[in-house]
């Protein structure tokens, strides 16, 4: 299929590919189907693209690259409503703020991780309940802030804002 986006023209993705969110995102729950698209090879963020909005896409990261002992405990009610069957199953993701472009100042939603079942293709952003993390995590500490990712245009980052 072919979807219009507006940050990234035209792109190509197999249906087999879409993933959906039967109840939306906290803000958009009219949108419900979504895309994963890489960041280039090395780059540890991407982007969530709306199937259904061409100027709607999240950038996200894996949680676990700026964070080794994250730590997501999925609730018994998501996981159902996921069908979820096995933890290898489940890819945790975060929705990543990048505020007035300053990569080295991005955080990351840590207390409401993304939580995509691989192998149905179904994903929810999941509230967590005893988490010490927060809505906006720094992902870079301060004394590494200035050899982040430059949003303007390492790693297609160009259009964060």
């Amino acid at each position: 299929m072919q979807i219009n986006t507006s940050r990234f023209g035209v792109i190509e993705a197999d249906d087999e590919a879409v993933i959906s969110f039967p109840w939306g995102l906290p803000g958009f729950e009219h949108l419900r189907r979504f895309v994963l698209l890489p960041g280039e090879k090395g780059n540890v963020f991407g982007w969530l693209q709306s199937v259904e909005s061409e100027t709607i896409a999240f950038p996200v990261a894996d949680p676990f690259v700026f964070f080794p002992g994250y730590f997501v405990d999925i609730p018994e009610r998501d996981e159902r409503e996921l069908s979820l069957e096995a933890p290898s199953q489940a890819l945790v993701l975060v929705i990543v703020s990048v505020p007035g472009g300053n990569t080295g100042g991005a955080t990351g939603n840590l207390l409401a991780p993304l939580v995509i079942n691989t192998a149905r293709r179904l994903a929810r952003q999941v509230i967590l309940n005893s988490s010490s993390f927060t809505t906006r995590q720094p992902l870079f500490p301060a004394e590494n802030q200035a050899a982040a990712p430059s949003a303007a245009g390492e790693g297609g980052l160009a259009c964060w804002s």
